[in-house]
């Protein structure tokens, strides 16, 4: 989430839409900046017709945003024109109320399964967006913690968040890599990660191995001292990742519950 910069007579733009009498102008500069992002310009004609109101208005609703901090260019010629500027650097982030229930209960979810293995990060993270809650905000997410009861579902092994980050940023760059799996001097592995799958209560990778050629889930929290070989791979055919994850589980589960002889 960005921050929100605050100049030193004026105090910092709220991250959320005001409820009361100016609603609908909030509304409409969410819709103008949609608008914006959405290709690279646009005229004030165009712009007026979209968001149902003269030029003049739209004209007003491009220095609001400038006010809150979005780099609106102007563009010259006949008609005129707005874009976003590419740098698009530090705007404040605007939410409505719905979004912030829903991130709310999104990082309350993480803090108690510890999806992210640590929770402190996302612990962090709820109690400042929490200070930044407007009253009538902060009075839905309370109601909610007051009656809202939770079945226990911690996550079996917990993966750090910063392990979680590499993996991923491996899989989407398709980076071979060399990883140990196990706790102690554990097996090396070359492999080529493609996906990472969570089934609730543990992170796997899915991902072919070198020298087999043979696909497989590997349990993330095993996995240590991930190295990339820097060597990028092109995938052939890979497999559903849900599903294989899906049949590794329920295989182990029935090697488990078999007789032993």
């Amino acid at each position: 989430m960005r921050s929100v910069g605050a100049a030193s007579e004026a105090p910092a733009p709220s991250l959320f839409k005001e409820q009361h009498p100016v609603i609908h102008t909030s509304s409409r500069l969410l819709r103008l900046l949609s608008l914006l992002w959405s290709r690279p310009s646009w005229s004030a004609e165009d712009l007026a017709r979209r968001t149902d109101v003269t030029q003049r208005t739209v004209r007003r609703d491009i220095a609001r945003l400038r006010e809150l901090g979005y780099d609106v260019v102007s563009e010259p010629g006949r008609g005129g024109g707005y874009r976003l500027s590419e740098s698009r650097g530090g705007p404040p982030l605007v939410l409505d109320d719905e979004e912030v229930l829903a991130v709310s209960v999104a990082l309350r979810e993480a803090a108690q399964t510890r999806l992210l293995g640590d929770d402190q990060a996302v612990l962090s993270a709820l109690l400042k967006l929490r200070e930044l809650l407007p009253a009538r905000v902060a009075s839905r997410l309370g109601a909610m913690d007051d009656v809202v009861e939770h079945v226990p579902r911690v996550c079996e092994e917990t993966v750090p968040a910063d392990v979680l980050a590499v993996l991923a940023q491996v899989c989407r760059h398709s980076e071979r890599i060399v990883v140990t799996e196990g706790r102690g001097s554990g097996t090396v592995h070359e492999i080529d990660p493609f996906r990472l799958v969570f089934t609730g209560s543990r992170w796997y990778l899915v991902a072919r191995e070198v020298t087999t050629g043979s696909w497989g889930a590997f349990r993330a929290d095993l996995l240590t001292d991930v190295r990339s070989t820097g060597r990028v791979v092109r995938l052939q055919d890979p497999p559903d990742a849900a599903r294989l994850v899906a049949e590794t589980i329920e295989n182990g589960a029935a090697a488990e519950a078999a007789p032993r002889r």
